[in-house]
């Protein structure tokens, strides 16, 4: 082993074209660091900005509590200040998914998702508040992060490096004097292809820490998931490679064929799994929400005003402890049941309008899930995804939480709207204020990505045994 180390390292130095592309996937790893920082950092000012804009809003309602003279717009504001229904329309609450400290290094889904939410009593699907402003060109290409290079442009160094690990030292003539020492094709292989991944891998370590540097602050056991994801992956590929040299053909026919492997599984088999989901499950257009919305709303708005706040407190009991039969009965307008009542029945109907819509989208992502269970590609981005709390999953776990919050943040409003209770400056400071829930991944729910990377590692292998002992029995 000693010697064929030797004879590589010394091979390595006289590579020109092998240490460039060393150079050259530390300076893309750099920088695709640093434009992951760009993007979070971009979202993580607009959260200042958009709690800047909360806190402005806040001091202003603030002030209205506060007559110091007696115009008559003043005594107005000071009225409306008393009102929980323009507290709840001055002050939307925000729920905010905050990045988490590994973020920068797998953007994942965080740039076409929302990362946060204007909380009101009701919820309107026609808001558009919620709509980030991003380019469209850059989500269709995807983010350049750290990831990505591990992904997509690791395996291809990896290639590199590998594919003519037995075939040049034969087409050179060299190959029997290192055979000399001993050592069979498959010694000869399994310790070249060790010395590339011992340097391969002390790269990526090496990059993986000052990415860690790079993180706010991280958990030891994010870091240790990561570590072993990359290196599993990074052995993956050194096992497709132990494969293709295994059957000993010439360098270009190994190039070919572990690029064609690359090509499979990054492009070929995800690109199949899109055609087909479009084909059978095709994305569900919801453009008969924003009329039905409108449709429904009129219709309510003309029903029976009894049948709506009959229908609300059949829905809503926890609310009929601040109802007066008596009271409700001496008026024929719209009083606070009747709102409260009709927004309560809106959201209701366009909730199960949307329910099928919504049932359908859940069903081409578990059979895309089904699909790309067996690719190490689509597993390895996954497990990245979660590791950074990027993930299809962990904006589903923020939309539970901002539901929860909503409703929360309408009982806490309803206490003072139905009852028709003055809102005073001192509640003010009793408003619910949303928590991010921070649920690290489980280790269980990643070691499903890495089940599916060492299984792959060991057909790999065992193929790749198998091929070489069926070349020396030719010999």
């Amino acid at each position: 082993m000693r010697t064929v180390f030797i004879y590589e390292w010394k091979r390595l130095l006289r590579q020109p074209v092998q240490l460039l592309s060393l150079f050259v996937f530390s300076i893309l790893s750099l920088y695709s660091m640093w434009e992951g920082k760009t993007i979070i950092g971009e979202q993580k000012e607009g959260i200042y900005a958009l709690e800047q804009s909360y806190d402005e809003d806040f001091k202003e309602v603030l002030g209205k509590f506060k007559v110091t003279d007696t115009t008559a717009a003043e005594k107005k504001d000071a009225e409306y200040a008393k009102m929980p229904v323009m507290i709840s329309f001055w002050l939307p609450q925000n729920a905010i998914n905050k990045p988490s400290s590994l973020a920068f290094l797998s953007i994942g889904e965080r740039d076409i998702l929302p990362f946060y939410k204007k909380v009101k009593t009701s919820v309107d699907y026609l808001d558009n508040s919620n709509v980030g402003m991003d380019n469209p060109l850059v989500l269709w290409a995807g983010n350049f992060d750290f990831s990505f290079v591990l992904i997509y442009l690791l395996p291809i160094l990896i290639i590199i490096f590998s594919y003519d690990v037995l075939s040049r030292e034969k087409e050179l003539g060299v190959h029997k004097i290192i055979a000399v020492q001993g050592l069979g094709n498959t010694g000869i292989a399994i310790y070249k292809l060790l010395f590339r991944a011992i340097i391969l891998c002390t790269l990526v370590l090496v990059l993986s820490l000052i990415a860690f540097v790079m993180a706010d602050t991280i958990e030891f056991t994010l870091l240790e998931l990561w570590i072993l994801g990359s290196l599993s992956y990074m052995l993956l590929w050194f096992a497709c490679c132990f494969l293709v040299t295994s059957w000993q053909w010439g360098s270009l026919s190994n190039l070919i064929a572990l690029f064609s492997g690359w090509l499979l599984f990054v492009i070929l088999l995800p690109s199949c799994t899109s055609i087909y989901m479009n084909a059978k499950q095709p994305i569900p257009l919801r453009s008969s929400v924003a009329s039905f919305q409108r449709e429904t709303s009129e219709d309510i708005w003309g029903s029976d005003k009894k049948m709506i706040v009959d229908t609300f407190l059949l829905n809503n009991p926890r609310y009929k402890k601040y109802y007066d039969p008596d009271k409700s009965q001496g008026t024929s307008g719209w009083g606070p049941f009747e709102i409260a009542g009709y927004y309560d029945l809106l959201q209701r109907r366009v909730e199960k309008h949307v329910e099928p819509y919504e049932k359908l989208l859940e069903d081409r992502r578990q059979t895309a899930s089904r699909l790309n269970r067996w690719n190490p590609v689509i597993q390895m981005q996954k497990l990245n995804n979660r590791l950074a709390q990027t993930s299809l999953k962990d904006f589903q776990e923020f939309e539970s939480n901002v539901r929860t919050f909503q409703e929360e943040w309408r009982d806490f409003i309803y206490a003072f709207q139905l009852p028709e209770n003055e809102f005073l400056q001192e509640d003010l400071s009793d408003f619910p204020v949303f928590e991010q829930k921070d649920k690290l991944p489980k280790t269980s729910s990643s070691m499903e990505q890495l089940i599916v990377l060492w299984s792959w590692i060991l057909i790999f292998i065992l193929i790749g045994v198998i091929g070489y002992k069926t070349q020396s029995l030719k010999i």
